[in-house]
């Protein structure tokens, strides 16, 4: 099963959604106004995670995971990046780290600008291996 794992101000979240066709996922889900900052940057994360799986295509049968770094915009459009950060060595390597770097540039992510801070540099893992 592959996983996504993203990380904004040092927190990881794993996921294993299946991934669909879409590269302009659903708007955000709204945040609870009140609340713990640790529970809403965990909501932020996994919604940041729910996205970008839904624009992910890794290739068939790939072992690899690609660590990928970038920066957002307030409007939540690419400002920089994506930078590789690591590979494993694997099965489809190359492909993985291919198709990661396909879905940072064409995912358009719809993120709560009022949140900024918290999103603005993102590293996401991107797991292709089996589970």
């Amino acid at each position: 099963m592959n996983k996504l794992a993203a990380a904004c101000i040092g927190v990881w979240v794993l996921a294993g959604a299946a991934a669909s066709a879409q590269t302009d996922p659903a708007p955000a889900r709204q945040l609870p106004a009140a609340g713990s900052a640790r529970s809403d940057q965990a909501q932020l994360n996994s919604e940041i995670i729910r996205q970008l799986y839904g624009c992910w295509h890794p290739p068939t049968n790939a072992s690899a995971t690609a660590s990928i770094r970038f920066s957002l915009n307030r409007d939540s459009t690419l400002a920089s990046g994506p930078t590789l950060v690591k590979v494993t060595i694997g099965t489809q390597s190359q492909g993985v780290v291919e198709s990661a770097m396909r879905a940072v540039r064409e995912c358009r992510l719809h993120l709560p600008p009022a949140e900024y801070r918290f999103w603005r540099e993102i590293e996401a893992n991107f797991d292709a291996g089996p589970n």
